[in-house]
């Protein structure tokens, strides 16, 4: 819900609490998923699914070395200070550079905060992408041990960077432009979830009556928020051994049943 107000609705979307019924009627047990009658997955290859954007240009090495030598300076700031707490002067002194060059790069603390987020992002779909494959055709213990495993990556991921994700969710609470940046990162991960989830849906081993977009955003955000009370609020849990329960849950949400 919290996500569906980060993008200014007023109302929660039509079909949002129905679809939030369904998941939690398959997790349960309440309810018999409806399938589609076909006999073969066809299983979306994550390297497409997570396809991403290339970064800026920069006109020179000595252009490409000044900014990445910005960019690591600005993630270690802002995972030091927080967002509010971090100036472009900060940055400037972190990477040993004059006041001035910050700003041949970055127009704003802002600026400088959506482009390093944007390059983490990135870095979490390249390890998604060299990561699990497509499961077997009528495989559905495999789906499990690829969603686990893709869980496992980014597990890791915001336990590697868990300083700088407590400042993201500062920064996505400032103001509507700092929630934008946050919501469109997060819907490139909704739009690869909601992609594999029609493909299932197609195969017939998914709940037909989910709608897969509005399905994943929710998905999405059981592991978005799962993670970051695991590792950001409370980094003494014990996430490996949780995992496998998790993955569990997103499965049986969508109608899978990993025992099948």
């Amino acid at each position: 819900y919290i996500n569906f107000v980060l993008r200014g609705h007023r109302l929660m979307p039509e079909g949002l609490t129905e679809t939030i019924d369904i998941l939690w009627d398959n997790v349960l047990g309440l309810a018999s998923p409806e399938w589609v009658p076909t006999t073969q997955i066809v299983a979306a290859p994550y390297s497409w699914m997570y396809a991403r954007d290339t970064g800026r240009e920069v006109a020179s090495a000595r252009g490409m070395n000044t900014q990445e030598l910005l960019e690591q300076a600005a993630t270690k700031v802002f995972a030091e200070r927080g967002f509010l707490g971090s100036r472009m002067i900060d940055i400037a002194t972190a990477a040993d550079v004059a006041h001035g060059t910050v700003y041949n790069y970055f127009d704003s603390r802002f600026d400088a905060f959506a482009s390093v987020a944007t390059i983490l992002c990135d870095r979490l779909f390249d390890e998604l992408a060299a990561g699990p494959r497509g499961a077997a055709a009528d495989d559905q213990t495999g789906l499990l041990r690829q969603v686990e495993a893709a869980n496992r990556i980014a597990a890791d991921f915001y336990r590697a960077n868990s300083a700088f994700i407590a400042a993201f969710e500062e920064f996505a609470t400032v103001d509507q432009s700092c929630a934008s940046v946050r919501l469109m990162l997060r819907d490139r991960f909704v739009r690869g979830a909601a992609l594999s989830l029609e493909r299932l849906q197609v195969a017939g081993l998914a709940d037909r009556r989910l709608d897969p977009w509005m399905a994943a955003d929710v998905l999405v955000a059981m592991l978005e928020r799962t993670l970051i009370n695991w590792v950001v609020v409370d980094d003494s849990h014990d996430t490996d051994s949780s995992l496998t329960q998790m993955s569990q849950l997103w499965v049986r949400a969508v109608g899978l049943d990993p025992r099948r």
